[in-house]
């Protein structure tokens, strides 16, 4: 969860395990038919938290998620690290996240801090509105937690899909004329943007292919519009291709990129 588990939004189940197994049918495919292929057993981005809900839930076995933890702190631990943040907290179950984070990560042998941003892709479907997370969040931040553990005022939020199943909104077709996938509705980026950048929260924002970042530039420039003055820093996380003009774009706007260079490497081959 720690890493990256923004970019692992693909699942991929054959009949047998759908069907008998987590107990999943072609009607659960219909729930949200632009993010899953019931033919090839495929759900993707909001998909997985829609369709193959039952797969998350048994991912999220407590014993299973608590094990996954320990084994976290070993590999954190032996790089050195001393503080480590969740890039949208939580992913699947807040109330189990909380208690099983905070019992991990707050243990006296736990070598590290845990810095948590929230997470509005979670949010944003239980609380239907940007005002509504906002007090949820700022709620969050007022709420002790333990020693070891903060939470930071921010946002996370996403636009487009994950480079690795290549469902980045891009400007250009693929070369299989497939279509990449929103994380959330452009209205619900606007909603969260527009909301946060008011308050002066620092704002994180997931987008991937170029198409994604016209659509968030056009938030942006409408949301400034409105509010010009705002102390919010807008950090974009991955940012894995941009044309040149929205490069100019975003340097011009000072804004902040955590960028991966590794996909470079890892993915030009099976991708090229």
């Amino acid at each position: 969860m720690l890493f990256g588990s923004d970019q692992c939004t693909n699942s991929f189940l054959n009949d047998a395990a759908l069907e008998y197994f987590f107990k999943i049918a072609e009607a659960d495919f219909k729930k949200a038919p632009a993010y899953g292929d019931y033919k090839r057993g495929h759900a993707f981005e909001a998909g997985m938290f829609i369709i193959t809900k039952n797969v998350l839930d048994y991912i999220g076995n407590p014993e299973t998620f608590k094990r996954g933890l320990e084994l976290t702190t070993e590999v954190i631990h032996k790089g050195g690290l001393t503080t480590i943040g969740e890039q949208g907290y939580p992913q699947i179950d807040l109330a189990l996240e909380e208690k099983l984070y905070s019992n991990e990560f707050n243990k006296n042998s736990t070598p590290f801090r845990y810095l948590m941003v929230p997470n509005a892709m979670y949010l944003y479907p239980r609380l239907k509105s940007g005002e509504k997370v906002l007090a949820f969040c700022d709620s969050l931040i007022k709420t002790p937690t333990g020693p070891k553990q903060g939470w930071v005022k921010a946002i996370k939020f996403y636009v487009d899909g994950a480079i690795f199943s290549q469902m980045m909104q891009m400007s250009e077709p693929y070369e299989d004329n497939h279509k990449g996938a929103w994380m959330m509705q452009p209205a619900e980026q606007e909603d969260v943007f527009n909301v946060f950048w008011k308050a002066g929260w620092d704002i994180h924002i997931h987008v991937n292919g170029d198409a994604g970042l016209d659509t968030l530039f056009s938030i942006m420039d409408r949301v400034k519009m409105k509010t010009p003055q705002s102390k919010s820093r807008i950090i974009m996380e991955h940012y894995g291709y941009a044309r040149q003009a929205q490069h100019e774009k975003v340097a011009a706007a000072g804004i902040w990129v955590s960028n991966n260079p590794y996909y470079y490497y890892e993915l030009s081959a099976p991708y090229k």
